[in-house]
């Protein structure tokens, strides 16, 4: 009787320590990783001289403890319980309540959908908007999102329309000696002022499109003769009195016009802040008038000849800077343009009780122009920038009143309009480009 009664306070004993140290697997194992929970039935710390029926109960405890905080799977993403209550006493599972069926693993390779009884303090719709959060905060939905930010940024940032005023001062060189009158030459052109708008749309922060109107450039000479003084016109013998009106008068007046303007659009490619490069169709118009007034007490007379010249065709040109400092830049342009040049001209005599004739000629002729600009440009804002330029613009292959050839003065008298003339044009340019 002694051996068994000690028998059963061995294993009671044995029982209690059991007990209190597998504790931790009960009340602990929804709140601690599986690492930390026993996985074999060789950790758990049984003591000898325990009775079969006690070892087998221990064990199917012990299996139980085991079964529940083995899952989840291996295969299937931990959910982080942490944040959980912790639960009342009173609604905590005793040691020996049996774990449903449903709750264990059918096979540790497959990947099962959550049982609700594994988590019984926390709700189906809690699980679901955690792993909804999990989703919504993983690295390429985030990575996705902030690149669709920036990409709003930059299309916001973008430029879509270009805006630029300049004023050019002119001089247009050559011809200093028209003249029909021998009182004289007329002297230089000089200069004249005129406004250039240009409008530009960014189809991409790369390409542009722009529309360049340079206005009226209005350049006059005029001189006056006090006679007797005479022409450099042919007599006819045909029409006599129309030479003589010209000749020993009282006074000359003579004077010259040039005017030009341009349209041109263009596409520009902007490679980046220090070139960029340009190809477009261009316009210009151009024309010239000179004026010869006689005075004379017998009579007087007028002779005028002029030359119109209508330049359509393509230019391109390439810019390119070079920074001195973040908002001061210095750079140059060339510029290309090969036109078609639909010239005409005539000259005419008007004698006052004698009448007047007008001879006229038209001629289709290749022109081209050449331009170089040296340019500086100062970023007042990253979207407002002033510029001023020296440029120098040649035109070849066109019609100007000083190249021309006027026969005698006769209605039969026939005329050829050379179309083979050029002139430089040169000046300053300040302008302001704003870029919304």
């Amino acid at each position: 009787m002694s051996s068994v009664a000690a028998k059963r306070i061995l294993g009671g004993i044995a029982w209690v320590g059991a007990m209190l140290l597998t504790a931790p697997a009960w009340s602990q194992d929804r709140y601690l990783p599986p690492a930390a929970i026993p996985s074999s039935p060789s950790a758990l710390p049984f003591q000898s001289g325990l009775s079969s029926k006690d070892y087998l109960r221990l064990m199917a405890e012990a299996n139980e403890a085991r079964g529940i905080s083995a899952f989840p799977s291996p295969q299937a993403p931990p959910v982080q319980l942490a944040s959980a209550p912790i639960p009342p006493a009173e609604t905590m599972p005793s040691p020996t309540s049996p774990v449903p069926s449903s709750s264990l693993p059918v096979s540790p390779s497959e990947n099962l959908p959550l049982p609700t009884s594994v988590h019984p303090f926390v709700q189906n719709g809690e699980i679901r908007a955690a792993e909804e959060a999990v989703v919504s905060a993983s690295p390429s939905t985030m990575g996705g999102a902030a690149i669709a930010d920036r990409s709003a940024l930059a299309r916001g940032n973008s430029p879509k329309l270009s805006v630029g005023y300049d004023t050019l001062w002119m001089r247009r060189a050559g011809d200093a000696g028209t003249s029909w009158s021998t009182g004289g030459g007329l002297g230089e052109f000089g200069e004249d002022r005129a406004s250039q708008f240009r409008v530009g749309w960014y189809s991409n922060p790369m390409e542009r499109y722009e529309f360049v109107s340079l206005g009226s450039l209005v350049w006059r000479r005029a001189d006056e003769h006090v006679g007797p003084v005479d022409s450099v016109l042919l007599p006819s013998m045909s029409e006599p009195a129309w030479h003589e009106s010209f000749q020993q008068s009282l006074q000359h007046q003579q004077s010259h016009t040039a005017r030009l303007r341009s349209y041109a659009l263009n596409k520009r490619w902007i490679t980046d802040d220090l070139g960029n490069y340009f190809i477009g169709l261009q316009v210009i118009d151009y024309d010239e008038e000179y004026r010869l007034q006689t005075i004379d007490v017998d009579g007087a007379g007028a002779f005028g000849l002029s030359t119109n010249n209508l330049l359509a065709g393509l230019q391109g040109g390439l810019e390119l800077w070079h920074p001195l400092s973040q908002r001061l830049s210095v750079g140059g342009q060339g510029i290309l343009g090969l036109y078609g040049n639909f010239a005409d001209g005539d000259w005419r005599v008007d004698v006052a009780n004698a009448g007047g004739l007008v001879r006229s000629d038209r001629r289709f002729q290749t022109a081209a122009s050449f331009g170089l600009d040296a340019k500086a440009r100062y970023q007042l804002t990253s979207r407002l920038h002033a510029y001023g330029s020296y440029r120098w613009w040649y035109l070849a292959g066109m019609a100007t009143v000083d190249d021309q050839t006027v026969g005698p003065l006769a209605s039969d008298t026939p005329f050829a309009m050379s179309t083979d003339a050029g002139f430089l044009l040169q000046g300053a340019v300040i302008g302001l480009e704003i870029v919304f």
